[in-house]
């Protein structure tokens, strides 16, 4: 009993200190990034590397100090041959779905979208919210084991997001369809932790369908202004 409690205990706490750091992080970036971006609009770029960076850094962290293992955070290498009779099809449904659902919501939201965000930022979002999950699992495997700990994780990422600074400021449509395709990759990251183990197999899954999803929105756009410009004419 006791072992299982010294390895249960550092977890959450730390689980609950990552949850306060991250308020912490979201409520100063709601409060100073605007202004920022008014003197240098370069902060608007680089405010995901840096929430990349502070997520990485807790990850590394806790695993340091030895508050959670490596496997309860997703670190074990996968056997790339039990992966070929489902991560394939998978993944191309998942592709399909994100295609199809962002790619028309996109196309009714393309006349009110601002300046394109470039390529960077959407890869820094996607691993930052990987690091994240891996942190979040670390703490709550421990808890409620490898099945439901990786779906807690998800949930709380989810409901967390919601109620916290950045998600509870005025967002525009495009930045709330934005937020809810990092939720369904969250959830693709999810099943594919679950299934394999590894957040490395996860991870490539997370930027494999957020390519996707970068190829819909490009075509979205440029088919609304193809009909913009067909209307003008």
């Amino acid at each position: 009993m006791m072992p299982e409690q010294t390895i249960r205990i550092p977890a959450a706490l730390a689980g609950l200190a990552l949850l306060a750091g991250w308020y912490a992080a979201e409520k100063a970036a709601v409060r100073l990034l605007p202004a920022a971006e008014r003197r240098w609009l370069g902060w608007r770029w680089l405010a995901y590397p840096l929430a990349l960076l502070g997520a990485a850094l807790a990850l590394v962290g806790g695993l340091a100090f030895g508050l959670w293992s490596p496997d309860d955070a997703g670190l074990a290498a996968p056997v790339w041959a039990n992966l070929v009779p489902w991560l394939p099809g998978f993944v191309g449904g998942m592709a399909l779905w994100i295609g199809l659902l962002w790619g028309g919501l996109w196309q009714r939201l393309a006349p009110s979208a601002g300046p394109r965000e470039g390529v960077a930022p959407p890869i820094a979002r996607a691993l930052r919210d990987e690091a994240l999950l891996m942190a979040l699992r670390g703490a709550l495997v421990p808890l409620a084991g490898p099945y439901w700990g990786a779906w807690l994780a998800s949930a709380l990422r989810l409901v967390v997001g919601r109620c916290y600074p950045a998600a509870r400021r005025p967002l525009t449509d495009v930045e709330r369809a934005t937020w809810w395709l990092q939720r369904a990759l969250d959830l693709a990251s999810t099943v594919v932790v679950i299934m394999t183990g590894s957040v490395w197999v996860s991870a490539v899954t997370r930027l494999l369908l957020l390519g996707v999803a970068a190829v819909a929105c490009a075509w979205a756009w440029r088919r609304s202004a193809s009909r913009a410009s067909t209307t003008q004419a």
